[in-house]
């Protein structure tokens, strides 16, 4: 006997005039993921070998925050893009995992927890990258010296976002029910709500209302320590600069500010399209393709993240141009030029004795 789904699709679904497009499907998501995981993990490990071992003294107090921040970064796309990759269908509050974990049979909402998690854990790393700067600075009234108040200090951030946990709860048990609740909404998506195991996160538009103010009051928090923690930097830096450190030191202190500010800009730049899909939403726009590219676009995180790492910290940056110009050497030291003199062959050696 067939499900209400499979009615629903045999019969309803004939009606969508609905075209077959790659931009629209799994594979498109899930192939350009395993493509950039292919192409981000290399540059990665290069990011991880460069904080490890050619961090100057001079940085010895960022040294621990970097690798945690790199470290969390590179989770979290290992995650996205390969364990828990999603497919979202947003008019419908809706998702499918088409990652590895999904092809192991690991439920749908549990795969979404664990990309929460990493995404937390990353974005906590980014405050405390600020924070530990800010707390080295000896004139900051708000810096932290010990490790129990830096613990204490982030459940303080993570309160407003544990608001929102309870809300998970208050998923529909029946699936099927949900997925048609769904499907009044938005008659016509794409096969693969069809074809793959969908999860329904909500259909009640009230219940919708008060998950917001837990995730908006979770956002804000986050942004707004994020944002404390580099005003601090910012003004005990340039505005009040400690008179017992050198001109040296503060000119040290500027670099690795305007360094930090680049590389943290990055998770705020594959943001926007995200941003932009949401908008355009709200004003009853809406395109599985836009959608699939966004996430596609989102998923780059990790290569911009370790280039820019290694670009914006000139210490990293003049350690590969250095590796870069000894192998260059190296491999000029290895060729062995081949000339004809009279009928013979004769070759020469790098110092240009005759063999």
């Amino acid at each position: 006997m067939q499900s209400a789904i499979e009615e629903y699709y045999a019969t309803n679904y004939s009606n969508c005039n609905l075209t077959y497009s790659f931009l629209a499907s799994w594979q498109s998501i899930s192939y350009t993921s395993h493509v950039i995981q292919l192409v981000a993990l290399p540059l990665q490990i290069l990011a991880l070998y460069v904080i490890i071992y050619k961090t100057p003294i001079a940085m010895k107090i960022s040294k621990i925050p970097l690798l945690i921040n790199h470290s969390l970064c590179v989770i979290l796309d290992f995650v996205f893009c390969t364990l828990c990759t999603l497919y979202i269908f947003v008019p419908m509050y809706a998702m499918s995992g088409i990652g590895v974990l999904a092809w192991i049979g690991v439920p749908t909402l549990l795969q979404v927890i664990i990309f929460f998690v990493a995404m937390l854990c990353a974005t906590f790393s980014y405050i405390y990258l600020f924070e530990s700067r800010a707390s080295s600075l000896l004139n900051n009234r708000f810096r932290i010296t010990n490790n129990r108040s830096r613990i204490v200090y982030n459940c303080v951030i993570l309160i407003p976002v544990l608001f929102a946990l309870p809300f998970l709860f208050f998923f529909r048990r029946d699936q099927d029910a949900a997925k048609l609740d769904a499907l009044k909404n938005y008659p016509c998506p794409t096969r693969e709500f069809f074809t793959t195991s969908v999860f329904i996160a909500l259909t009640d538009k009230t219940l919708m209302s008060y998950v917001l103010v837990p995730f908006l009051m979770g956002v804000s928090s986050v942004v707004g320590h994020f944002l404390f923690q580099m005003g601090c930097l910012v003004y005990y830096i340039y505005i009040v600069p400690s008179r017992s450190v050198s001109r040296e030191t503060r000119e040290k202190q500027k670099t690795f500010l305007i360094s930090i500010l680049f590389q943290t800009s990055v998770p705020f730049f594959v943001a926007i399209p995200a941003a932009t899909v949401l908008f355009l939403y709200l004003y009853g726009y809406y395109s599985q393709k836009v959608m699939n590219s966004v996430i596609c676009f989102i998923q780059n995180h990790g290569i911009v993240e370790s280039i820019c790492l290694i670009c914006v910290h000139k210490p990293y940056r003049n350690a590969i141009a250095i590796k870069i110009k000894s192998l260059k050497c190296a491999r000029a030291r290895n060729v062995i030029p081949v000339e004809r003199l009279d009928g013979n062959l004769t070759r020469e050696s790098g110092n240009g004795d005759d063999v």
